[in-house]
């Protein structure tokens, strides 16, 4: 069985989002819903793996999550000046 790093897609209130994604993005997203259809035994549409991707890759970002960590530990931020 393969290891992917995607498993069950969980059922959860949507946001709806319009993005285009080069081609050869889209052909690999296609290709991963067709291997992880295989492994669950159900056809799964590509579209649906796009937000838990992305969840995963911020989940796993070291960098976005210490960022993350500074930022809730800093409080609230003051506006930027314009310089004026």
């Amino acid at each position: 069985m393969t290891k992917l790093k995607l498993a069950a897609i969980a059922d959860d209130r949507p946001v709806k989002l319009a993005v285009e994604l080069p081609a050869t993005v889209h052909r690999d997203l296609a290709a991963y819903a067709e291997v992880l259809g295989r492994e669950a035994g159900q056809p799964i549409e590509p579209v649906k793996l796009i937000a838990p991707m992305l969840a995963r890759f911020m989940a796993t970002d070291r960098a976005f999550a210490k960022a993350r960590r500074q930022e809730v530990g800093s409080g609230p931020r003051s506006p930027a000046r314009n310089g004026g």
